[in-house]
């Protein structure tokens, strides 16, 4: 009985524990919703009551006026044709490191797993520098091709940890049978690392949607601006518009945050697909 009890007392302290957690991780979410269908005012007298009128205004202000709605897309653009050029290039390197054998393979792993430790917003300044010289801002193309250098390290070594686990009977198998390397890696190991990319494109989709930095840096003309980018539009020293802010912040992190629901079951999968071989 005693035991029984301690069993039952241990369960009740990791549920508390567990509905501490939601409520700190839902808490800001519920903060956004309430406060982008209330009135200025009502979001500094009463911030944690439900409003008393629904001020749907608020979100036409932040598509219209704000142009929450251009950005979007153009946030979406750049996220979705990052992903896919970062899980593409990564998968393939990833395959050569784990597959290949070729003088300087373990050189190249090594310098992709470096290549983690240099965050992008570390050499900002040079590459601004190098990119108002050559007199290439505003291009969507420099900023994916920056996107994707930044991603690569961490896909290539999420996916090379996932082909690492995979056993190599498979391809020989289909060797034997005739398939050429592009089709054992495209027919056989990429369909097997599925969860590994999922895990991937959740992160290189979160990061280059949420990027406020070089998209502020590389991106001057509006029509180009990103969403985050655009968020700054709603304050100003005057007059800022915190229901309309609102109303954007809820529609940008709707995407990540429905990406994440959908394959939130790949990640971990994706991230422990190497541990064990």
């Amino acid at each position: 009985m005693k035991d029984h009890g301690k069993k039952i007392g241990k369960k009740v302290i990791l549920y508390l524990i567990a509905l501490l957690f939601l409520f700190i991780f839902i808490y800001p979410l519920y903060f956004v919703i309430i406060s982008s269908l209330k009135t200025n005012t009502e979001i500094f007298t009463t911030p944690f009551a439900f409003p008393k009128e629904l001020q749907l205004l608020n979100y036409k202000t932040a598509i219209e006026i704000g142009n929450i709605g251009r950005q979007f897309l153009n946030s979406l653009f750049l996220a979705i044709v990052t992903l896919a050029l970062t899980i593409l290039m990564a998968s393939m390197v990833s395959y050569a490191i784990s597959r290949l054998r070729f003088k300087g393979q373990g050189a190249i792993r090594v310098y992709f797993v470096m290549g983690m430790m240099v965050p992008i917003q570390s050499i900002i300044v040079p590459l601004a520098w190098a990119i108002n010289n050559f007199n290439i801002r505003d291009n969507y193309l420099i900023l994916i091709l920056l996107f994707t250098a930044s991603h690569m390290p961490l896909a290539t070594f999420i996916i090379t940890g996932s082909m690492n686990s995979l056993p190599t009977s498979l391809e020989e198998a289909a060797i034997i049978d005739g398939c050429s390397i592009y089709k054992v890696y495209s027919k056989i190991v990429l369909p097997l690392v599925k969860p590994a990319m999922a895990t991937v494109g959740i992160f290189v989709f979160m990061y280059t949607w949420n990027d406020l930095l070089v998209s502020m840096v590389f991106i001057g003309k509006a029509e180009l601006r990103t969403i985050s980018v655009g968020l700054l539009n709603f304050v100003g020293a005057r007059k800022s518009d915190y229901g309309a802010l609102m109303a954007a912040i809820f529609i940008a992190i709707l995407p990540p945050l429905l990406m994440y629901l959908f394959l939130q079951e790949n990640v971990v999968k994706g991230l422990t697909s190497g541990a064990n071989k």
